[in-house]
């Protein structure tokens, strides 16, 4: 006798699937991060960020240097961005983009990281992994490490992120994965070669 089809939320309402089916791709959602560095005649660094995971939202983070702040605004924030370009000065932009793929309550999120400009400079490859059903990522940390190794094969991380290493009672927010992000980003705008992440 078959199961019974599982309910899998998505952007679009919600849709009903049979659990043999496996890997389902979102139709249109795409993951999408862009990356305006900012820095003042201070030397201190103002991150925004852009993700279609919210897409009403605008993540900047910045860095004084001896600590960092982040906040979430509404997409107005980009307008008051443009209306400092006397103190802030523009640089360099990088982007994440790709497909998303549901299996259950996994969300997959494949993308190519590139440096837009003359050549779209491809700087390496990103894949997030979301567990949708836990939001206290100690509580769900082994489960998580179990996908990730029958995903990606035993030579993946023992230990939690970095980022997460001290946060790991603390409920999930949409700016940790953008903190993520940023921390990525960072590392693939001063690599040169071929990076990989243990």
């Amino acid at each position: 006798m078959k199961n019974t089809a599982l309910q899998i939320s998505t952007k679009n309402g919600i849709n009903f699937r049979d659990p043999e089916e496996g890997f389902r791709r979102s139709k249109s959602t795409r993951t999408d991060i862009s990356f305006r560095d900012l820095s003042s005649s201070q030397q201190r660094t103002v991150d925004v960020l852009h993700n279609s995971e919210q897409p009403a939202s605008v993540f900047s983070i910045l860095d004084t240097g001896s600590k960092t702040i982040p906040v979430v605004a509404d997409t107005l924030f980009d307008l008051l961005v443009m209306k400092m370009n006397t103190v802030l000065q523009k640089r360099q932009k990088i982007e994440s983009r790709g497909s998303r793929f549901e299996l259950c309550d996994f969300c997959i999120k494949i993308g190519s990281v590139t440096v837009p400009g003359a050549g779209q400079n491809f700087k390496g490859v990103l894949l997030e992994i979301e567990y949708r059903a836990c939001v206290i990522p100690n509580y769900c940390w082994e489960f998580m490490k179990e996908f990730i190794q029958g995903f990606l094969g035993t030579n993946t991380l023992n230990v939690p992120p970095q980022y997460l290493q001290t946060r790991m009672n603390d409920v999930y927010q949409p700016i940790d994965t953008i903190q993520q992000y940023l921390e990525h980003f960072n590392m693939f705008r001063k690599s040169t070669g071929i990076m990989s992440y243990n």
